[in-house]
Protein backbone atom coordinates (compact mmCIF):
# COMPACT_ATOMS: atom_id res chain seq x y z
CA UNK A 1 0.00 0.00 0.00
CA UNK A 2 0.96 3.51 -0.80
CA UNK A 3 2.29 5.30 2.23
CA UNK A 4 1.66 8.92 0.39
CA UNK A 5 -1.82 7.83 -0.48
CA UNK A 6 -3.75 10.75 1.17
CA UNK A 7 -8.19 9.85 0.81
CA UNK A 8 -8.74 13.54 1.89
CA UNK A 9 -6.49 15.44 -1.07
CA UNK A 10 -7.87 12.72 -3.85
CA UNK A 11 -11.09 13.70 -2.90
CA UNK A 12 -10.21 17.21 -3.03
CA UNK A 13 -9.10 17.17 -6.50
CA UNK A 14 -11.82 15.02 -7.72
CA UNK A 15 -13.99 17.35 -6.94
CA UNK A 16 -12.14 20.01 -8.18
CA UNK A 17 -11.95 18.47 -12.10
CA UNK A 18 -15.38 17.32 -12.21
CA UNK A 19 -16.82 18.09 -15.58
CA UNK A 20 -18.85 21.44 -15.99
CA UNK A 21 -22.92 20.56 -16.47
CA UNK A 22 -24.25 21.73 -19.09
CA UNK A 23 -28.05 23.13 -17.97
CA UNK A 24 -30.34 22.50 -20.89
CA UNK A 25 -33.83 24.09 -20.94
CA UNK A 26 -36.89 21.70 -20.50
CA UNK A 27 -38.67 20.77 -23.84
CA UNK A 28 -41.31 22.55 -22.98
CA UNK A 29 -38.97 25.77 -22.89
CA UNK A 30 -37.00 25.02 -25.70
CA UNK A 31 -37.12 28.11 -28.29
CA UNK A 32 -39.67 26.92 -31.05
CA UNK A 33 -38.44 26.04 -34.50
CA UNK A 34 -38.81 28.08 -37.19
CA UNK A 35 -41.38 26.81 -39.73
CA UNK A 36 -40.62 27.27 -43.55
CA UNK A 37 -41.92 30.62 -45.01
CA UNK A 38 -44.21 29.20 -46.69
CA UNK A 39 -46.27 27.47 -44.40
CA UNK A 40 -49.72 28.86 -43.09
CA UNK A 41 -49.18 30.40 -39.56
CA UNK A 42 -51.90 32.70 -39.44
CA UNK A 43 -55.51 30.90 -39.69
CA UNK A 44 -57.20 34.61 -40.05
CA UNK A 45 -58.80 34.32 -44.06
CA UNK A 46 -58.88 37.71 -45.87
CA UNK A 47 -61.69 38.83 -47.99
CA UNK A 48 -60.26 38.85 -51.92
CA UNK A 49 -61.66 41.34 -54.35
CA UNK A 50 -62.90 40.11 -57.50
CA UNK A 51 -62.12 41.46 -61.06
CA UNK A 52 -64.47 41.73 -64.53
CA UNK A 53 -63.16 42.89 -67.59
CA UNK A 54 -65.17 44.17 -70.39
CA UNK A 55 -64.35 45.87 -73.63
CA UNK A 56 -64.45 49.15 -72.82
CA UNK A 57 -64.28 48.57 -68.46
CA UNK A 58 -63.06 46.60 -65.74
CA UNK A 59 -65.15 46.18 -62.47
CA UNK A 60 -63.42 45.37 -59.22
CA UNK A 61 -65.12 44.69 -56.22
CA UNK A 62 -63.79 44.54 -53.27
CA UNK A 63 -65.03 43.67 -49.35
CA UNK A 64 -64.86 46.75 -47.50
CA UNK A 65 -66.40 48.47 -44.11
CA UNK A 66 -68.23 51.49 -43.94
CA UNK A 67 -68.63 53.98 -40.64
CA UNK A 68 -70.92 56.87 -40.37
CA UNK A 69 -69.21 60.11 -39.97
CA UNK A 70 -71.32 60.79 -37.18
CA UNK A 71 -70.54 57.46 -34.95
CA UNK A 72 -66.99 57.89 -35.55
CA UNK A 73 -66.14 57.90 -32.09
CA UNK A 74 -69.10 56.13 -30.86
CA UNK A 75 -68.52 52.23 -29.92
CA UNK A 76 -70.88 49.35 -28.36
CA UNK A 77 -70.78 47.54 -25.55
CA UNK A 78 -67.93 45.57 -26.19
CA UNK A 79 -65.71 48.40 -27.32
CA UNK A 80 -66.09 47.79 -31.17
CA UNK A 81 -66.92 49.88 -33.48
CA UNK A 82 -70.02 50.51 -34.81
CA UNK A 83 -69.50 49.39 -38.29
CA UNK A 84 -71.65 48.23 -41.49
CA UNK A 85 -70.03 45.46 -44.16
CA UNK A 86 -70.84 45.86 -47.23
CA UNK A 87 -69.04 46.41 -50.58
CA UNK A 88 -66.76 48.62 -52.53
CA UNK A 89 -66.79 48.90 -56.41
CA UNK A 90 -64.25 50.01 -58.34
CA UNK A 91 -64.66 50.76 -62.27
CA UNK A 92 -62.11 51.74 -64.54
CA UNK A 93 -61.53 53.01 -68.68
CA UNK A 94 -59.70 50.41 -71.06
CA UNK A 95 -56.60 52.12 -72.37
CA UNK A 96 -56.36 52.81 -75.59
CA UNK A 97 -54.83 50.52 -78.67
CA UNK A 98 -55.60 46.77 -78.37
CA UNK A 99 -53.84 45.80 -75.37
CA UNK A 100 -56.14 44.13 -72.95
CA UNK A 101 -55.23 46.73 -70.04
CA UNK A 102 -57.43 49.29 -67.89
CA UNK A 103 -56.25 52.82 -66.65
CA UNK A 104 -57.08 52.27 -63.03
CA UNK A 105 -56.02 55.44 -61.87
CA UNK A 106 -59.25 57.11 -63.64
CA UNK A 107 -61.23 54.35 -61.16
CA UNK A 108 -64.42 55.62 -60.08
CA UNK A 109 -65.27 54.27 -56.75
CA UNK A 110 -68.48 53.80 -55.03
CA UNK A 111 -68.81 52.40 -51.75
CA UNK A 112 -72.64 50.89 -51.00
CA UNK A 113 -74.69 52.20 -48.41
CA UNK A 114 -76.83 49.86 -46.13
CA UNK A 115 -80.24 50.24 -48.27
CA UNK A 116 -78.23 49.72 -51.47
CA UNK A 117 -76.22 46.73 -50.51
CA UNK A 118 -79.80 44.51 -50.15
CA UNK A 119 -81.26 45.77 -53.62
CA UNK A 120 -77.70 45.20 -55.00
CA UNK A 121 -77.64 41.67 -54.05
CA UNK A 122 -81.39 41.56 -55.40
CA UNK A 123 -80.25 42.32 -59.15
CA UNK A 124 -77.67 39.96 -58.99
CA UNK A 125 -79.22 37.19 -57.84
CA UNK A 126 -82.68 37.58 -60.21
CA UNK A 127 -85.27 39.14 -57.58
CA UNK A 128 -84.95 42.17 -58.67
CA UNK A 129 -84.66 44.10 -62.32
CA UNK A 130 -82.61 47.22 -61.86
CA UNK A 131 -81.07 49.53 -59.58
CA UNK A 132 -79.91 53.29 -60.08
CA UNK A 133 -78.18 56.03 -57.25
CA UNK A 134 -76.62 58.96 -58.13
CA UNK A 135 -76.10 60.00 -54.80
CA UNK A 136 -71.84 59.38 -54.25
CA UNK A 137 -68.66 61.54 -53.90
CA UNK A 138 -67.46 63.36 -51.52
CA UNK A 139 -66.01 67.46 -51.25
CA UNK A 140 -66.10 68.81 -54.86
CA UNK A 141 -67.57 65.66 -56.24
CA UNK A 142 -70.57 65.19 -53.56
CA UNK A 143 -73.78 64.08 -55.23
CA UNK A 144 -71.31 63.47 -58.79
CA UNK A 145 -70.83 59.51 -58.83
CA UNK A 146 -73.51 57.16 -59.75
CA UNK A 147 -73.94 53.11 -61.14
CA UNK A 148 -76.92 51.66 -62.22
CA UNK A 149 -77.24 48.11 -62.48
CA UNK A 150 -79.73 46.10 -64.46
CA UNK A 151 -80.36 42.37 -64.64
CA UNK A 152 -81.33 41.29 -68.50
CA UNK A 153 -82.17 37.66 -68.15
CA UNK A 154 -79.10 36.31 -69.22
CA UNK A 155 -77.01 38.60 -68.02
CA UNK A 156 -76.56 41.94 -66.44
CA UNK A 157 -75.26 44.92 -67.37
CA UNK A 158 -73.82 47.91 -65.34
CA UNK A 159 -72.99 51.44 -65.72
CA UNK A 160 -71.09 53.67 -63.17
CA UNK A 161 -69.57 57.29 -63.83
CA UNK A 162 -68.62 60.61 -62.99
CA UNK A 163 -70.97 63.66 -63.42
CA UNK A 164 -68.08 65.99 -62.24
CA UNK A 165 -66.54 69.01 -64.32
CA UNK A 166 -63.25 67.75 -63.85
CA UNK A 167 -63.47 63.80 -64.14
CA UNK A 168 -66.32 63.38 -66.52
CA UNK A 169 -66.56 59.79 -67.10
CA UNK A 170 -69.18 57.03 -67.79
CA UNK A 171 -68.25 53.83 -67.68
CA UNK A 172 -70.16 50.45 -69.57
CA UNK A 173 -69.98 47.12 -68.26
CA UNK A 174 -71.34 43.89 -69.26
CA UNK A 175 -71.70 41.19 -66.83
CA UNK A 176 -72.32 37.55 -67.94
CA UNK A 177 -74.05 35.19 -65.06
CA UNK A 178 -71.48 33.09 -64.03
CA UNK A 179 -69.52 36.76 -62.63
CA UNK A 180 -72.85 38.42 -61.87
CA UNK A 181 -73.63 35.43 -59.21
CA UNK A 182 -70.08 35.72 -57.85
CA UNK A 183 -70.63 38.99 -57.15
CA UNK A 184 -73.95 38.66 -55.20
CA UNK A 185 -72.59 35.64 -53.37
CA UNK A 186 -69.14 38.50 -52.30
CA UNK A 187 -72.05 40.53 -51.52
CA UNK A 188 -73.99 38.42 -49.52
CA UNK A 189 -71.17 37.33 -47.83
CA UNK A 190 -70.50 40.83 -46.54
CA UNK A 191 -74.36 41.79 -45.71
CA UNK A 192 -74.56 38.40 -43.53
CA UNK A 193 -71.67 39.53 -41.48
CA UNK A 194 -74.25 42.81 -40.07
CA UNK A 195 -76.27 40.06 -38.71
CA UNK A 196 -73.83 37.76 -37.22
CA UNK A 197 -76.21 35.34 -35.32
CA UNK A 198 -78.49 34.57 -38.11
CA UNK A 199 -76.99 31.95 -40.86
CA UNK A 200 -76.91 33.14 -44.46
CA UNK A 201 -79.39 31.39 -45.74
CA UNK A 202 -81.72 33.10 -43.80
CA UNK A 203 -80.15 36.51 -44.86
CA UNK A 204 -80.61 35.63 -48.58
CA UNK A 205 -84.08 34.45 -47.84
CA UNK A 206 -84.90 38.25 -46.53
CA UNK A 207 -82.89 39.68 -49.00
CA UNK A 208 -84.90 37.88 -51.46
CA UNK A 209 -88.11 38.97 -49.73
CA UNK A 210 -87.08 42.66 -50.37
CA UNK A 211 -86.98 41.81 -53.93
CA UNK A 212 -90.41 40.01 -54.03
CA UNK A 213 -92.15 42.66 -52.19
CA UNK A 214 -90.98 45.61 -54.29
CA UNK A 215 -92.14 43.80 -57.48
CA UNK A 216 -95.76 43.04 -56.14
CA UNK A 217 -95.70 46.87 -56.26
CA UNK A 218 -94.98 47.82 -59.28
CA UNK A 219 -91.32 48.47 -58.60
CA UNK A 220 -89.11 46.36 -60.38
CA UNK A 221 -86.90 49.32 -61.10
CA UNK A 222 -85.95 51.59 -58.36
CA UNK A 223 -83.76 54.79 -58.62
CA UNK A 224 -82.14 56.94 -56.09
CA UNK A 225 -84.73 57.02 -53.52
CA UNK A 226 -86.31 53.69 -51.37
CA UNK A 227 -90.19 53.36 -52.40
CA UNK A 228 -92.48 53.80 -49.33
CA UNK A 229 -96.18 52.91 -51.39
Amino acid sequence: MNSNYNPDKNQQQTERFQPPVHHQKPVNQQQPVHQNSNMIQDVSIYSHSYKIHGGKSALDVRATEKLRKSEENVIDKDGNKNLFHTIQLECAPKNDGQTRSYNWKRKVVLQLTDQELPLFICVCLGSLKKISFGNHGVGEEKNCKYFSLENQGIKLFMQAGNNSEKNKINLPIPINMPNAVHMGIIALEQYSKNFPSLSSDTVLKQVHYIGNVYCSFNHQEIKDKIPVN
